[in-house]
């Protein structure tokens, strides 16, 4: 036989909380980073544990990518390549790039293990 025992308990929260719904969060936590414009060097350091040359090698300059990325090649791509070649600033569009990233990254990754990341 089984035995039921109904408990009803009131918490109180703080003011400066709110209780929503995990989907709901997920979807605000992401609206974080919707138009952010950023440096290569910052979206490198905050979203990846990669060098500078391999972030390079694996998704900028990578033939496979650089279209889809490149806004000049691609109106939805989301990176603004230097004009004078390599050696100018590029812009990252934060959201898009790391969309990118999660979408492709079995691609990106391929063969990392036989380079140094």
């Amino acid at each position: 036989m089984e035995q039921i025992i109904e408990y009803q308990a009131h918490i109180t929260l703080p003011e400066n909380f709110v209780l929503i719904q995990k989907d709901e969060y997920k979807a605000l936590k992401g609206l974080g980073f919707k138009g952010n414009c950023v440096s290569v060097e910052d979206f490198r350091k905050k979203h990846t544990c990669l060098s500078r040359p391999m972030f390079n090698e694996l998704i900028l300059l990578n033939p496979k990518f650089k279209k889809m990325l490149d806004i000049k090649e691609n109106p939805n791509g989301c990176v603004a390549y230097p004009k004078g070649g390599s050696s100018g600033k590029y812009y990252i569009l934060e959201s898009k790039l790391l969309t990118f990233i999660e979408e492709n990254f079995p691609e990106i990754f391929t063969y990392v293990g036989k380079n140094e990341v």
